[in-house]
């Protein structure tokens, strides 16, 4: 198993691990990364806003499939907001990544000259750090199109497995909770979660965007959300609640009728 983690807080920090069975050796096949090393030109679009933004990444340093760089931000008042970031490219060339804000990114590496991130930064309740960004080289401009699933109408939970400090349960359906997509502009979407139990919110708005291979990320509060859909009428959604709780569940989720 290859693990990768992004640990927030101050220092952040990211490790990349591997996991072998006991008495079995690790594979010698070594990845050669994509050198994304140097400066990036990128612009991003955010929800809500139909203003583009642009900036400068800066990647700084790179060993291996390690990485770290700083994102420059023009601000509205026209003073340049300055991050650091730290992340990691996988074998699948997808990119991982840490702001120092604690904001998630998650990109996959197109070519040497363009990366496409999505950037999530869970608690933001106006939606300002769930953006869509492009990132190329040289001042090149991207021409993709994509194509963003239809995740229209509302969404029965029809099964649910969780673990919780080290012990995993089912408990199957969900009848008292279901999901409807509110609202869906180009890759950003609104997902509202209704519940009839009394120990959670009734309704709680989760922002997101679209990211490729038909999955996208969400935020709501202090909690990640990742989707992915196997068919048109399937959505599975992985949940890691960062309030606490230390619990992270499955749901499969059911276009209904």
């Amino acid at each position: 198993i290859l693990e990768y983690m992004l640990l927030p807080g101050e220092p952040s920090m990211v490790i990349r691990s591997y996991l072998v069975k006991e008495g079995t050796a690790p594979s010698a096949e070594i990845h050669e990364p994509t050198d994304i090393t140097g400066e990036w030109n990128y612009t991003h679009i955010r929800p809500n806003d139909t203003q583009k933004y642009s900036g400068i990444f800066n990647t700084t340093l790179q060993q291996g499939s390690i990485f770290t760089g700083e994102l420059e931000f023009p601000e509205e008042d026209g003073s340049i907001l300055e991050l650091k970031v730290k992340g990691i490219i996988g074998t699948d060339n997808n990119l991982y990544a840490l702001a120092d804000n604690d904001a998630l990114y998650i990109g996959s590496i197109g070519s040497n000259d363009e990366i496409h991130v999505v950037v999530v930064h869970p608690g933001d309740e106006d939606g300002t750090f769930v953006v869509d960004r492009w990132m190329t080289r040289d001042g090149k401009s991207s021409d993709k199109a994509p194509d963003y699933p239809d995740i229209s109408g509302a969404w029965n939970i029809t099964a649910r497995t969780t673990i919780q400090n080290g012990t995993i349960t089912h408990p199957g359906a969900q009848d008292a909770e279901w999901v409807v997509n509110s609202k869906s502009s180009g890759p950003f979407f609104t997902l509202t979660r209704y519940s009839d139990d009394p120990v959670t919110p009734p309704v709680i708005d989760v922002q997101g965007v679209f990211f490729e291979k038909g999955a996208f990320l969400a935020s709501g509060g202090p909690t990640y959300v990742m989707y992915h859909f196997p068919d048109d009428d399937t959505i599975e959604a992985i949940v890691m609640k960062r309030d606490g709780e230390s619990m992270m569940y499955l749901d499969t989720l059911k276009r209904s009728e």
